[in-house]
């Protein structure tokens, strides 16, 4: 049972970035995250995922889908 579904952004006049994650519990599955590529390397998908940590209380443990991408490696890994 999902208890808490949330969706973050940052939007200018076009999208820039977009995070989508769901919180069952104590577990935050982050199903989507993607920011724009002139947009990139600026700390935006960063902020989202930070932002969902902190707005969705009691957060132990996160899992994430993620393409084997080398770019969506390497982000998740800074992640940690």
């Amino acid at each position: 049972v999902m208890d808490q579904q949330k969706t973050t952004g940052f939007t200018t006049d076009d999208v820039v970035g977009f995070t989508r994650a769901r919180k069952d519990r104590d577990l935050l599955h982050i199903s989507y995250c993607m920011v724009a590529k002139e947009h990139r390397r600026q700390g935006l998908g960063y902020a989202m995922i930070k932002s969902l940590c902190t707005k969705l209380s009691g957060v132990e443990r996160v899992t994430i889908d993620v393409r084997p991408e080398p770019t969506a490696i390497r982000f998740f890994a800074y992640m940690g």
